[in-house]
């Protein structure tokens, strides 16, 4: 977690990361989070107070993420896959993990001149 503020709207992050097993090792996958500042850890007095089944976060968490699905929940042979998944206090989510977060992804782009790029190896 950042210890200052972003007062930027606009930003980008690059992430590298390796993801490899010898065998099943488990896991349904993991998300980047970009969070509201009142999920900061230092607000929860648990330890691991953000620790959850959406994707190794809490199931009410205020802000973003870039989710990367490795586990196929719902048998459609379509996964590893990358989507984004939102929620804000206001409009909390009913999560389905068994469709794999099909009603739950972040679909429409009302921004189409957005400089976007995806890339994986």
């Amino acid at each position: 977690f950042n210890s200052f503020e972003l007062h930027s709207s606009d930003w980008e992050t690059e992430l590298h990361f390796t993801v490899k097993a010898d065998y099943h090792i488990g896991g349904d996958g993991f998300g980047l989070w970009i969070l509201n500042s009142s999920m900061h850890p230092s607000s929860s007095p648990k330890h691991n107070g953000l620790s959850g089944s959406i994707f190794g976060l809490r199931d009410d968490f205020d802000g973003f993420g870039v989710v990367f699905d490795t586990y196929d929940n719902d048998g459609s042979r379509d996964n590893p896959t990358v989507f984004v998944l939102s929620q804000t206090t206001e409009s909390k989510q009913k999560w389905n993990h068994d469709n794999d977060f099909e009603d739950n992804m972040v679909k429409e782009n009302s921004h189409t001149d957005l400089d976007v790029k995806c890339t994986s190896d």
